[in-house]
């Protein structure tokens, strides 16, 4: 947390974020261009050029994770870590449990269940 706060502190997003906050972002979440892709709102962009704000297809528009350290959203940066270990983990996770599923009905025949 503090490497994120120093971070953004060498980018002065401080001002910035006083800004951004104003400007609802919130309200701007999952904006989609008509093909789909995200789209980011001109009052905005200045802010995503800069890297002060992220835009993924999974969750929209949000504020960088060192911008939330600035905010003292602590908790929001921890879940983020969360998201991106979940999102290497589940599918080791799925893929021992299929094996282990394999070798029961192996063993066991498919009554085992």
């Amino acid at each position: 947390m503090s490497a994120l706060s120093r971070h953004a502190e060498t980018r002065h997003w401080k001002r910035e974020l006083a800004a951004i906050c104003a400007q609802a972002l919130g309200a701007t979440r999952n904006i989609r261009n008509t093909d789909g892709s995200e789209a980011v709102p001109g009052r905005l962009r200045c802010y995503w050029a800069v890297g002060l704000l992220q835009v993924t297809p999974e969750h929209g528009m949000e504020l960088n994770a060192a911008g939330l350290c600035l905010l003292g959203r602590g908790a929001e940066v921890r879940h983020r870590l969360w998201r991106g270990q979940a999102a290497m983990l589940l599918p080791m996770l799925d893929d021992t449990r299929l094996k282990m599923c394999a070798q029961l009905t192996c063993d066991y025949r498919r009554e085992w269940p």
